[in-house]
């Protein structure tokens, strides 16, 4: 049987408007670390976040694809680094095709799931955006405000495991 399926957006859903708050007011951390690209990034993405997403990962045995805007910036493999150095345990195989601009997030996804999973395969869209071309009952919205949740994470539970 094939894994499950977490379509994982970056910004909104592994960090939010409530975490670069807190590390605006943490100016020792900013002070104690070299001001690279790269720890800029790191420091990016909200531990918290991931630990929930790592959580949402072991209970249903779940594989990562990354559906971020990220992927057309970065590397997969420095995105995996990256998520790594704050703690991620999981496994990432793959990002969605990057159709500059003519397919929505929801139409890369179905592009992917088409190419790469025979039918059946649960899955899960994780994202603050409203993904367009997808069911509703496989997209966990999030917000931008607070990131990925436990209620959150509890949903795509739920739909993983139908």
């Amino acid at each position: 049987m094939e894994r499950p399926i977490v379509f994982l957006d970056i910004d909104g859903v592994l960090n939010s408007k409530q975490w670069y708050a807190q590390a605006a007011s943490r100016k020792e951390e900013r002070n104690s670390q070299p001001s690279t690209d790269r720890g800029l990034l790191e420091r990016s993405i909200d531990p918290a976040c991931i630990q929930r997403l790592n959580r949402l990962l072991q209970r249903t045995g779940a594989v990562v694809i990354v559906s971020s805007s990220w992927r057309k910036k970065h590397e997969l493999s420095e995105i995996v680094s990256l998520i790594k150095a704050r703690g991620f345990c999981g496994e990432v195989i793959g990002v969605t095709p990057s159709d500059e601009g003519t397919l929505s997030r929801g139409g890369e996804i179905t592009s992917w799931l088409k190419t790469n999973v025979p039918r059946g395969v649960a899955y899960v869209a994780v994202d603050d955006e409203a993904v367009t071309g997808l069911p509703p009952e496989v997209v966990v919205l999030t917000s931008k405000d607070t990131g990925l949740t436990d209620e959150d994470v509890e949903r795509a539970i739920r739909i993983l495991s139908r």
